[in-house]
């Protein structure tokens, strides 16, 4: 078993590699984000590549200690926030975030109706998948910073992408 930095360490290098390929995103580790009825400091919060941080904010990493049910409560309000944030700068978006202890990612899709999609859990047991399903997921994220429509063909489009990659 790993010790609470190790998994940090762990999560820092996967998201990282997961990164590459995606060079509008950057990740801000323990950024302050304020919500419509929240606010604190994320653990990981990916934008667009700017000097500074700035929205529209793309995709949230909660780490956890092996509580994925705390932890998928705590990434949906952090993606709540972060939704309310971008829509506060008129941009109607959808979501993502991913839920991790180091060993197992669970991601999630927060649509901009409101929708929540949940896919399986993969781990780190095989490597070559989770890197390639971290690619596809922040490569979403970055396509998503140009997607900022109501229509429901629109909507339907993401669904499918978001089911497809996994």
């Amino acid at each position: 078993m790993q010790s609470d930095d190790g998994k940090l360490l762990l999560i820092d290098a996967l998201c990282e590699e997961g990164l590459q390929g995606t060079p509008r995103l950057k990740i801000w580790k323990g950024a302050y984000l304020e919500g419509e009825n929240v606010c604190g400091d994320i653990d990981y919060l990916i934008a667009e590549r700017h000097a500074y941080l700035e929205d529209p904010f793309a995709c949230v990493v909660q780490a956890n200690n092996d509580d994925f049910e705390r932890g998928e409560d705590q990434c949906l309000v952090v993606m709540q926030a972060c939704q309310w944030a971008n829509q506060q700068m008129g941009k109607l978006m959808d979501t993502y975030g991913i839920v991790t202890n180091g060993e197992g990612w669970k991601f999630y899709r927060l649509a901009a109706s409101g929708e929540v999609n949940r896919l399986m859990m993969s781990a780190v047991g095989d490597m070559a998948d989770l890197l390639g399903k971290l690619g596809a997921f922040f490569r979403l994220c970055e396509q998503n910073l140009d997607q900022a429509s109501t229509s429901i063909l629109d909507f339907r489009a993401r669904i499918a992408a978001f089911a497809i990659l996994f």
